[in-house]
């Protein structure tokens, strides 16, 4: 017999993953359609694919194709039987999380992680949990190989859509029409696409820690031991150990959550600033020099604390004796500072407004649609009672409650109030339908 018993915690299910999602080839394609922005929001001048050439690429067959088509051939190298060698092997949790994060969806919503307590002490370590699994995710996708595979299925998908281009612009030429680069747009599209992906997983990373943070310094600093010069209490290691903790996820989160596009065919790298170590395209290296860095500034920091508590007049306090509580919390603010000042020099100023869940602004697009044309058509999701052993009284608070629930979503969700009030749960009761209690395939139907 199957043996049923649920799985030991310590297996992990593994999962075959292509690196590159391959939903990204419709959404690049709607852009090079001019149907949506670019993932990051924006909204480049650029000359795009009219809906009269979509045939050209889905039915045309280049020499050397083997009788496929140039879509054909792009989807085949994200992975398939046709072209299976850069699929990974990962763990079940990892790939389901890293989905998310490639369609820009947050890891969890502020109401889920209200209800799941985890901005409660007594949660802390389940709450450090789920923020190192998105870190994760990016250390996943910055091993070397994991790197190179996909840098190579991008610089694969470039060369067919270059020969998309060849095709395309003899016909253009023919007509007297502007040039286009297919190419072109796949790497402004997917340079936006890494831009928004990291962007949106970095700032919840941050968001979080500087949540749980806030009431840990307020906690350190107010803190009065019964012995100030027997070391710190347990109190004080509690709260110092639980900050370090913090300061190293979003020092991980700094330095990890990127995708480095250099080789990457048609991208050219922005200037930047700073130590060449910090924008290295290997994650160890930038790990280095991040930490080398942050322990200079921190120090620069510390020392300028020091000088201002030693100031008389209005630029500084003059001595005064500091209570341990009081310089176990100076020290942390100068690492708060550094890391700060650090995250600017690696990453740049922060992304404003922070760019949408991509999805949310193609429900925006199909809801503007369908009003302009009158359409009756209802969004949201249909829901089918079919439990009928409740009392009246007892099925109206249910849904209710869960009405009540539904209508919380949104919290977290850049843009979300532009689409929440037309996505409602439509109610269809099963006996008035004559369907069976609990046949779910008569409500499909």
């Amino acid at each position: 017999m199957r043996d049923l018993r649920p799985l030991p915690r310590h297996i992990l299910i593994i999962a075959v993953d292509r690196i590159l999602e391959p939903q990204t080839i419709v959404h690049f394609l709607e852009f090079a359609l001019g149907q949506t922005p670019l993932p990051n929001g924006t909204q480049p001048t650029v000359v795009r694919l009219t809906q009269e050439e979509i045939p050209s690429i889905q039915a045309n067959f280049p020499p050397g194709s083997d009788g496929n088509s140039i879509v054909h051939r792009v989807m085949a190298r994200i992975g398939s039987d046709e072209d299976g060698r850069r699929l990974c092997m990962i763990g079940k949790n990892i790939q389901f999380l890293k989905t998310r994060l490639w369609e820009g969806v947050i890891p969890m919503t502020q109401q889920r992680w209200q209800e799941k307590q985890l901005h409660k002490p007594d949660h802390f370590d389940f709450a450090c949990q789920h923020l190192t699994a998105v870190i994760a995710v990016f250390q996943y996708l910055n091993t070397p190989s994991v790197r190179n595979y996909l840098r190579s299925t991008f610089n694969l998908i470039y060369d067919h859509w270059t020969e998309a281009d060849t095709l395309l612009n003899h016909r253009r030429a023919e007509r007297g029409e502007e040039r286009i680069s297919v190419a072109g747009l796949w790497t402004t599209y997917m340079a936006a696409h890494f831009e928004m992906m990291t962007e949106r997983a970095h700032r919840w990373v941050t968001v979080q820690v500087n949540a749980l943070r806030t009431p840990l310094l307020h906690n350190l600093k107010e803190h009065r031991p019964l012995n100030e010069d027997a070391g710190p209490d347990r109190l004080q290691w509690r709260f110092t150990d639980s900050l370090h903790m913090l300061s190293q996820i979003a020092a991980d989160a700094d330095y990890t959550i990127m995708i480095p596009m250099e080789g990457f065919k048609g991208y050219t790298a922005p200037q930047r600033t700073g130590p060449k170590g910090l924008h290295a395209e290997d994650c160890l290296r930038r790990g280095k020099a991040y930490h080398d860095r942050l322990k200079l500034l921190t120090r620069e920091y510390m020392v300028r604390d020091i000088r201002s508590l030693n100031v008389p007049g209005p630029g500084g306090s003059g001595h005064r004796s500091s209570t341990s509580g009081e310089s176990y919390h100076e020290l942390a603010m100068a690492q708060i500072q550094g890391q700060t000042q650090l995250r600017r020099e690696m990453r740049g100023a922060p992304t404003e407004p922070i760019p949408r869940e991509p999805w949310i602004p193609s429900a925006e697009k199909m809801i503007k649609a369908s009003r302009e044309t009158n359409s009756d058509t209802k969004f949201g999701m249909a829901v089918y009672r079919l439990t009928y052993g409740q009392t009246e009284t007892e099925w109206a608070a249910f849904v209710k409650k869960l009405d009540a629930h539904v209508s919380d979503w949104g919290k977290g969700q850049t843009g979300s109030s532009a689409i929440k009030p037309h996505l409602k749960l439509h109610w269809f009761d099963g006996k008035d339908l004559a369907i069976p209690e609990g046949d779910i395939d008569a409500a499909k139907k």
